[in-house]
């Protein structure tokens, strides 16, 4: 079996997902000389998740579609490797100059950095993932740009941590299905009492949350976290803990024994028919859509929101 990443002790001094050169720069002090297929190979996240013995796993996580990993949707032509190279320096030398702090102009600034990864779809690749994290922070330090970061979870969710980190058992994956979850039981409960659409100022986010069972959707992510946990982690890991509450309290709502016996099938067997198809339409398909406003919201909402601190911030 080829090896894709640094291997023992090594893979704690330099993260495996970054550039070549990046990863170099990182082992300069053990004088090591990693030789695995990827440094060998000069890979990127996207050419290591095509050919990954693991892939197969994806089949129960929030993107099962294989062919998508196997051959993703991206055009390198629109970011190269000394580009996307380039880029990442970049996003070091600005984050070093200024702290890393995550004040709105900084992360503004930094998204701005990417735009050539963006226009080649390649989101998975650093600094993107790194950008939306602290977007996240951003947004739900506002109370009308709060929303914004589940549509940004879910295109982590989606579009950047499967490919970055293909095994959906991963710690890091399992967290991010964990905040989806987390963001989707606060949305659920502010759309219901209207309070979501009185103070969300992105129509297009609060009429998919209005027309989606967001109730459900937790379910299922709180099902794949507690099976991925399960895998990748102890018993006591804090996030495995968390899950089973959470699915304890959904399980335990009333009417909703339908869904709740529908996802129990899919857990069960998620290639089986019906249950895969009550997964793909009734979750997969609202999460997709809350993904693919991101791009959107980083280019220009979460810094056009008047009167909110993100606003003012950025003034």
């Amino acid at each position: 079996m080829a090896s894709f990443g640094l291997q023992g002790d090594w893979a704690n001094r330099a993260d495996n997902t970054l550039p070549k050169s990046t990863r170099q720069e990182g082992l300069q002090l053990y004088h090591f000389q990693c030789k695995c297929s990827r440094c060998v190979g000069d890979l990127d996240v996207y050419q290591v998740c095509s050919v990954s013995p693991v892939i197969h796993l994806n089949k129960f996580s929030l993107q099962p579609d294989l062919s998508k990993l196997q051959n993703p949707p991206i055009d390198r032509s629109k970011a190269p490797r000394a580009t996307a190279e380039g880029i990442y320096k970049a996003w070091q030398s600005e984050t070093a100059v200024k702290n890393n702090e995550a004040t709105a102009e900084n992360v503004r600034q930094r998204w701005k950095l990417c735009k050539e990864l963006v226009q080649a779809r390649m989101s998975a690749m650093e600094p993107i993932p790194s950008v939306v994290l602290q977007a996240i922070s951003l947004a739900q330090a506002d109370s009308r740009t709060w929303a914004y970061a589940l549509p940004l979870s879910c295109f982590l969710a989606t579009e950047c941590d499967p490919y970055k980190l293909v095994a959906p058992f991963m710690p890091w994956r399992v967290k991010g299905a964990m905040s989806v979850a987390k963001l989707l039981s606060e949305t659920a409960r502010l759309t219901a009492s209207g309070e979501l659409a009185n103070n969300c100022p992105h129509k297009a986010l609060v009429d998919i949350l209005q027309m989606s069972d967001q109730v459900t959707m937790c379910e299922a992510t709180l099902r794949l976290v507690v099976h991925h946990a399960t895998i990748g982690a102890s018993e006591d890991w804090e996030v495995l803990k968390e899950a089973n509450d959470m699915l304890e309290e959904v399980e335990g709502l009333d009417g909703r024994e339908k869904e709740s016996a529908m996802l129990r099938a899919w857990a069960a067997d998620p290639e089986g028919s019906e249950a895969n198809a009550f997964f793909r339409t009734t979750v997969l398909k609202p999460i997709n859509k809350l993904a693919a406003l991101a791009i959107g919201i980083l280019d220009e909402h979460l810094w056009d929101t008047s009167g909110s601190a993100i606003a003012r911030i950025a003034r």
